[in-house]
């Protein structure tokens, strides 16, 4: 029943964000899937674009989430930090808004039966559209931290607020200030 509600899950998913051209079944030998095409043509998962690819894998990921790898036991929500990297990499800019709404609404803000949230959400992102997207999202009902990593002979993280984040090209000039 796990994976059928997942395969559903999934599904719906993909269709409410505009995706059509495929969807996922669960193959008649067990609790995996499979690629399906038009009128329940198999195909391959190579046949996928990497966006393709990245969207499937992150709409599993968060099925995966609510509940466990093993059928026969799970991880109450409290005891979870979730880490998602750059979820948006190779995605067309049309499933921005998708995927930080599916982070918040079905992430950030999921609920066990009794009433448990996850420990904590970390997002990693290269993309501004993308961070700002998500913090709409979110808006104020949640807690959020922001933290930059900075890269230099030894990494670091610190803090961020709101007004400190760059566009792209005030970034790039940040840089070149920085390098000198």
């Amino acid at each position: 029943a796990g994976t059928d509600a997942a395969v559903a899950a999934i599904n719906d998913r993909l269709l409410a964000i505009g995706v059509d051209s495929f969807r996922i079944a669960k193959r008649p030998d067990g609790d995996f899937y499979h690629l399906v095409r038009g009128d329940n043509q198999v195909d391959d998962y190579q046949s996928l674009s990497e966006g393709e690819k990245t969207l499937i894998t992150f709409l599993y990921f968060v099925e995966l989430i609510g509940g466990s790898e093993a059928a026969d036991s799970s991880v109450p929500l409290n005891r979870k930090i979730v880490v998602i990297d750059d979820p948006i990499s190779s995605l067309s800019h049309n499933y921005v808004y998708d995927v930080a709404a599916t982070i918040v609404h079905d992430l950030i803000e999921l609920k066990d039966a009794q009433d448990r949230e996850l420990k904590q959400v970390i997002v990693l992102t290269h993309s501004l559209f993308f961070h700002h997207e998500l913090l709409s999202v979110v808006g104020s009902a949640k807690r959020v931290d922001l933290h930059r990593v900075r890269k230099h002979v030894y990494s670091g993280v610190v803090p961020l607020g709101k007004d400190d984040i760059l566009n792209d090209y005030e970034a790039y000039w940040q840089i070149i200030r920085d390098a000198r």
